[in-house]
């Protein structure tokens, strides 16, 4: 079941002030049927990823219901490109990668992100267990977690991650216009 991340966890006060989802891709429940693999895209995966995306939103799949954060709000962009991964207001968690044979985007370093944001203050927050509303913080904890590609379309990115699933928007040119 779908909610905002204002929802009611069990036997406690919301996580965050009431936020309708509205516009949100889990609105809709059929976007993991329109997901596909990246290796499904209709270019290379690295010309699929090369250049830059927005964070648009995080959502937590919890126990009885998935609960979405908005990230309109956050400056920058993610840019993938020479195989490095950045966000360009926090250059200091850049991070070499490739993407494997079953389409996760696996960090070269074997270097652990912290739970709360340390030296990057777009995105704020500290990650709490599996029943509360994502923080900021958590974008950038699914970047670096490995996680898996998906595409709804050419500009339209899913990175999933045990429970966190992060959507990218393209905000710049695909690399060929004529597809």
């Amino acid at each position: 079941m779908l909610t905002s991340a204002g929802a009611l966890r069990k036997g406690g006060p919301p996580a965050l002030p009431d936020r309708p989802a509205t516009g949100s891709i889990f609105d809709d429940p059929s976007y993991r049927k329109r997901a596909e693999p990246i290796s499904d895209a209709p270019l290379s995966v690295e010309d699929y990823l090369d250049g830059n995306w927005r964070m648009v939103e995080i959502a937590k799949d919890g126990v009885q219901r998935i609960v979405v954060r908005s990230l309109n709000g956050v400056p920058g962009d993610v840019t993938f490109g020479n195989a490095v991964a950045s966000f360009s207001e926090c250059p200091l968690y850049d991070f070499a990668f490739r993407v494997d044979e079953e389409g996760r985007l696996r960090k070269l370093r074997d270097d652990t992100l912290p739970n709360a944001s340390t030296g990057c203050p777009a995105l704020p927050g500290i990650s709490y267990p599996l029943e509360t509303a994502p923080v900021e913080w958590d974008a950038l904890r699914v970047l670096h977690g490995d996680p898996e590609l998906s595409i709804i379309g050419l500009n339209t990115l899913l990175l999933t991650n045990g429970p966190f699933i992060l959507v990218l928007e393209r905000t710049s040119e695909p690399p060929l216009a004529d597809l």
